[in-house]
């Protein structure tokens, strides 16, 4: 069984490196989003992963800040499936096999952390992308947890809102158990882990139910350490939120 699984994400795979190698020069850029969305919703049906999103308001259309915690590879594929977003990703992912392709095709934002020069850099970037338009979303934590909960925001990213004057969406993600409703900790992708080890693991895991949940803006406008406290509570409320809610055994 875990062998066909396979088979299936290979297969797929393929069909996303067609997809960006020989379409993608082809085709505009309504016709690119639909086909990532497409291609991201395919690739959590194989893993046997729904998605259930909820946004409280309207989620602006053109030039926002997607703040988000980061669990797992996963999250930037559900982000995409219901959404059109770039994002900012470390420079590691740039060397990884077909999904550091994906990446660059959809140009992802690479940064190394290391340099602060770079990072300095990237913060006028992202300040430019999103004066002319792109929603970008960016992980805060600076790495992935196991997702029982959520770790302390890095302020850099958000002087790029700051100074674009666009809206900071923070954005809750969570993996449950789709029959009980406990929080999975199956797709968590931490520490030395490597990335076929984590598809072995997800392969593995019961069937599963990521929540994106997208709450207010930010109001906080001029300063990014307190912009950063402020999406940091966001996200940990939302999230709360809906943990509260399972334990009483509300879908």
């Amino acid at each position: 069984m875990i062998f066909i699984h396979y088979i299936r994400v290979v297969a797929h795979i393929l069909k996303g490196i067609f997809v960006v190698i020989c379409l993608f020069p082809m085709v505009g850029v309504e016709r690119k989003e639909r086909l990532v969305r497409q291609w991201c919703q395919k690739l959590l049906d194989i893993f046997n992963i729904s998605i259930d999103t909820e946004i409280v308001g309207e989620l602006p259309k053109n030039g926002a800040l997607i703040v988000s915690n980061h669990i797992s590879w996963l999250d930037i594929h559900a982000i995409s499936a219901i959404c059109s977003v770039r994002f900012v990703a470390k420079s590691e992912v740039a060397r990884w096999p077909i999904f550091g392709l994906f990446a660059k095709k959809l140009n992802t934002f690479f940064i190394n952390r290391e340099s602060k020069t770079q990072a300095r850099k990237m913060i006028g970037d992202l300040s430019d992308a999103l004066k002319s338009g792109d929603r970008i979303c960016v992980f805060p934590e600076g790495t992935s947890s196991d997702g029982t909960s959520v770790l302390n925001f890095h302020s850099n990213f958000f002087e790029s809102a700051i100074q674009a004057q666009v809206e900071c969406i923070p954005l809750g993600i969570l993996y449950e158990n789709l029959q009980t409703g406990e929080m999975s900790t199956a797709t968590a992708f931490i520490g030395d882990m490597g990335l076929m080890e984590s598809i072995s693991k997800i392969s593995r895991s019961p069937a599963l139910r990521v929540r994106l949940l997208f709450n207010t803006p930010c109001q906080e406008k001029n300063d990014r350490k307190a912009l950063a406290r402020e999406a940091f509570e966001a996200v940990t409320e939302v999230r709360l939120k809906i943990i509260e809610r399972n334990a009483r055994g509300i879908a």
